[in-house]
């Protein structure tokens, strides 16, 4: 859509590069998008909007729509970005991707390849890039004190509550329903906290695999019960239980070390290749052994 209406205090144009400067509250809109700021600079190629660069309060909006229900008209919404300093990209009139930096903030409404609507994400971070295909967005890329909160849609998403997350940076692919959480990542589920170094989840099966990336190892608590560790953890977040490698935890003052070690109730517990220990020394002066443990 290369049809915009502008509105600024001062507005200049070069005709040579083809590069138009709004100054004064500009505002830049078409039907499907827009922006504003305290300054937009706007790059032309042979009369086709290719590059903005908005400073200062920028904000940019994209409509696109979505549906529901199997048999449900669609839907419009509206994705919003702000940030200190914005540079969008476009090709054919259509948004490539955009950049934000300082203070940046993105809300956006997550859509499968069938345009059903999955949830609503809201994000923050230092830095935030968006990359879009045809209008709708593809791929998300949050650093810098990244953290969001994912409200799922009820009648398309498996997840029935909302999840809350924090990490030093975010990769979120839409295409591939799978998101990557590095350095210090914190997830919040209904009653349960998950902590560790990298997580990635797949979307699509709803499973989240916890890594210890040398700093932080894989814990989780739930249900205000002792926390469960390990190198590695896998979890349902349908079924909303897990299975830990090289786990341990504890239990009114015992301890429990596994191989593999899962929990399907509050206070069960099941362990292959574990022992069981009250003696809290790295390597216990005395245990019972067992291949199975319940």
């Amino acid at each position: 859509d290369q049809h915009y209406k502008m509105n600024a205090q001062t507005i200049s144009y070069i005709d040579r590069t083809q590069k138009m400067n709004l100054m004064g509250n500009p505002i830049v809109e078409s039907k499907n998008q827009g922006m504003s700021g305290q300054y937009i600079e706007l790059q032309f190629t042979d009369s086709l909007l290719n590059q903005a660069i908005i400073e200062d309060e920028g904000y940019v909006y994209n409509y696109h729509r979505a549906k529901i229900k199997k048999l449900g008209d669609m839907q419009l919404y509206k994705d919003e970005m702000k940030g200190n300093h914005l540079q969008i990209n476009m090709k054919n009139g259509n948004l490539q991707n955009v950049l934000i930096k300082g203070m940046a903030e993105s809300l956006y409404y997550v859509v499968n390849d069938s345009l059903f609507l999955i949830g609503e994400n809201s994000a923050t971070g230092d830095t935030i890039r968006l990359n879009y295909i045809d209008n709708n967005l593809s791929k998300i890329r949050i650093s810098g004190g990244a953290r969001g909160i994912f409200t799922p849609e009820k009648n398309n998403s498996s997840i029935d509550s909302t999840l809350h997350y924090s990490s030093n940076s975010i990769d979120y692919q839409l295409k591939e329903q799978a998101s990557y959480l590095k350095g210090d990542v914190k997830i919040k589920y209904q009653d349960t906290e998950l902590i560790a170094g990298n997580v990635e989840v797949d979307w699509r099966t709803n499973y989240l695999y916890a890594f210890n990336d040398g700093n932080t190892l894989p814990q989780i608590y739930s249900n205000y019960q002792e926390p469960m560790y390990g190198e590695k953890l896998e979890f349902d977040l349908i079924k909303k239980q897990g299975v830990i490698s090289l786990g341990e935890t504890t239990f009114n003052e015992s301890i429990f070390k596994a191989k593999k070690v899962y929990r399907n109730e509050p206070n069960i517990f099941h362990m292959k290749k574990g022992i069981y220990t009250t003696c809290d020394h790295d390597l216990p002066h005395y245990y019972f052994k067992s291949n199975k443990m319940k």
